[in-house]
């Protein structure tokens, strides 16, 4: 026999099964592992889609409840400007039957009325529209 054979340990074929079986073994565990591996990422990827799906449902009610308040808040503006543009036609009107009557009396409590009514109405379209 050469020198480098004779200087290797013999292996029996009990020791090779022995070795077998502890790579088996720790093949097992390795796949085991790998399993429970698989598994969390596959329970990560559902629970950050369910997020993911909250967060988008969540964030259309926010844009629909802005949107309606928007709407709501335009819609009242919008409302108050018809109302005070009204309510300035009805009282130039009367501005002018006052002014060619003639009467200093009656324009004077005219313009006081205009000015009393125009002071309410901006309060009321500053209320409607900043909510105060």
């Amino acid at each position: 026999a050469s020198p480098k054979l004779s200087m290797l340990p013999v292996v029996t074929d009990v020791q090779m099964h022995q070795r077998l079986l502890a790579v088996e073994a720790r093949l097992a565990e390795l796949s085991a592992f790998a399993w429970d591996l698989e598994r969390q990422l596959e329970e990560a990827n559902r629970t950050g889609l369910q997020h993911k799906h909250q967060t988008e449902t969540e964030l259309l009610e926010l844009r629909d409840h802005f949107d309606a308040g928007y709407y709501k808040s335009f819609t009242a503006t919008t409302t108050a400007a018809a109302s005070d543009a009204a309510s300035l036609t009805d009282n130039l009107d009367l501005l002018d039957f006052a002014t060619n009557c003639g009467s200093g009396t009656v324009v004077e409590f005219a313009r006081q009325q205009l000015v009393s009514e125009n002071a309410a109405l901006r309060k009321l379209r500053q209320q409607t529209f900043y909510g105060a």
